[in-house]
């Protein structure tokens, strides 16, 4: 199967788990067990594209109490890294029980950007892709996270410097994207026609081309240029 059972099942089960004697490490493996499929079915709804705070409660309640199993804060971390859910449960864990984790940042920076507090949310992304616990693909996906968060606290130059900085961000993201990073960079410096200028450059490189899809319909396609906007001083 999917691994996943309905929350009302999972009541029943643990109604009936909660009339038995068992004993102490038979709770523990139980509770261990309930944790993970609440888990897998918070995933499950997440791939679907189904986010609430229902499901946002649930996962802060696997935080709750002592003796959280690794394998329950490792799960959940990556959840948070997968999908931006901001867990101040999580936070707080980090904080009492693994400070200097990479992990602690990030969760950090998915409460900011919940909170709307665009600025910490992409400097905190920044810093933990700037730890070597990641690779170079898990870097690259905090280092995108954290220029979009600039974007949206309109930190125009902070947000173009991390660009220059990781040219290999240049792959991560369109370059729309990248036009609007460097026209609005060069906007804000008061630099209205050299702005208008990027923009005009680069709508004259975009071609529009003709193509066949697999039904045999034309449509027309914007091809846009290759060579990247570059920020221009």
């Amino acid at each position: 199967g999917s691994g996943t059972i309905s929350l009302t099942n999972l009541d029943h089960l643990i109604t009936s788990v909660e009339q038995c004697d068992l004993d102490e490490l038979e709770l523990r493996l139980f509770s261990v067990l309930i944790s993970t499929l609440r888990l897998n079915h918070v995933r499950l709804t997440l791939q679907h594209g189904v986010r609430s705070k229902e499901n946002v409660d649930i996962l802060s309640k696997l935080v709750e109490g002592e003796n959280i199993p690794s394998r329950i804060i490792n799960s959940l971390s990556q959840l948070i890294f997968e999908h931006d859910i901001g867990l101040n449960s999580l936070v707080s864990w980090y904080q009492d029980n693994d400070p200097l984790s990479p992990w602690h940042t990030v969760s950090r920076a998915a409460v900011s950007a919940e909170n709307s507090d665009e600025i910490n949310a992409a400097r905190d992304y920044r810093r933990a892709a700037e730890h070597n616990e990641f690779d170079f693909e898990h870097s690259l996906i905090l280092y995108r996270k954290a220029l979009i968060h600039l974007a949206h606290a309109g930190q125009w130059s902070e947000a173009v410097n991390l660009l220059e900085q990781q040219p290999a961000l240049k792959s991560a993201i369109t370059q729309r994207f990248q036009l609007y990073l460097n026209v609005s960079y060069t906007a804000n410096k008061q630099s209205t026609d050299k702005a208008t200028q990027m923009l005009k450059n680069f709508v004259r490189r975009t071609r529009i081309v003709q193509e066949e899809n697999e039904e045999g319909e034309v449509r027309e396609v914007r091809v846009e240029p290759i060579r990247s906007v570059y920020r221009q001083r």
